[in-house]
């Protein structure tokens, strides 16, 4: 508890400390190892941040902090189709979480992404998938506050303009700015809406799916 304190004041060497004392007493601490593990990875030492995520699922294979963070991790490895696996197994034991919906269609996307060629039919296929899945994200959502939402509502705007919708990504990070979350992302929706000017605003078989 006294790591889960200190990280939350950003005082992270000495909740690494705290966690490292809580392993030495007990070995069998999943969320000592887990957590320890997320600080590292935020840090950027992704080494030591693997070594505690494979510590605490050695120990707890369905730890959903520990799936969600190898997730993460694998993500930074470019390993999106195995950080997709790894978000898919920490939904299936953590029903209707909304932020591991949201990694797991990041991942997705990642990977075709960089895999397949965007004039693909296999690329619009999962493509609409992955953003029907963010739909229904967004309805989870809308019970968690503005943060969470105008994230979702920003991925799936942003999704939308990949997929060559400019009229429904308009509408969605018009509806991002409109929550004024008061975060980052607000910025960002600003800076994406004000770029859909320079296309040809237009229906898309993609607002018909």
């Amino acid at each position: 508890n006294k790591g889960v304190a200190l990280d939350k004041i950003e005082k992270p060497e000495g909740a690494i400390k705290a966690y490292k004392q809580a392993i030495k007493i007990n070995p069998d601490n999943v969320y000592a190892y887990s957590d320890l593990g997320g600080i590292f990875f935020r840090l950027g030492n992704l080494e030591d941040a693997s070594i505690n995520v494979k510590c605490a699922l050695e120990k707890d294979k369905n730890l959903v902090s520990a799936l969600s963070l190898q997730g993460r991790i694998k993500i930074e490895k470019k390993q999106y189709n195995e950080a997709s696996k790894c978000f898919e197994r920490a939904i299936s034991l953590d029903i209707g979480n909304p932020i591991l919906l949201i990694w797991n269609s990041y991942a997705r996307f990642l990977n075709i992404e960089f895999s397949k060629d965007t004039k693909d039919k296999k690329y619009q296929e999962e493509l609409i998938s992955i953003l029907r899945n963010l739909e229904k994200v967004d309805t989870l959502s809308k019970k968690l506050g503005k943060e969470i939402r105008a994230h979702i509502l920003y991925f799936i705007g942003s999704f939308y303009l990949k997929g060559k919708d400019t009229i429904a990504a308009k509408e969605k990070l018009e509806e991002c700015i409109r929550l004024k979350s008061r975060t980052p992302i607000e910025a960002s929706a600003r800076e994406l809406l004000g770029n859909i000017w320079n296309y040809q605003i237009r229906p898309h078989w993609l607002r018909w799916w």
